[in-house]
């Protein structure tokens, strides 16, 4: 995944979520966040913040390492 979200960010963020097994539910308690800006970030309807998207790199980060 990129340092910052480019415009494949929804599909980064899809596929993240198959690679960990969560639902968007889970991913968004995971992150501290709704379930609807999950969904939002998924269908591009929103840009997830620096922070938000830092979350993720980190996720993202212990799935390659594990």
């Amino acid at each position: 995944m990129d340092r910052t979200p480019g415009t494949d960010f929804p599909n980064q963020i899809k596929q993240l979520r198959a690679r960990l097994g969560l639902t968007q539910v889970m991913l968004a308690e995971r992150l501290g966040v709704s379930f609807p800006t999950v969904n939002r970030w998924e269908n591009q309807k929103s840009i997830p913040s620096q922070l938000a998207w830092n979350k993720l790199l980190e996720m993202a980060g212990e799935q390659d390492a594990g």
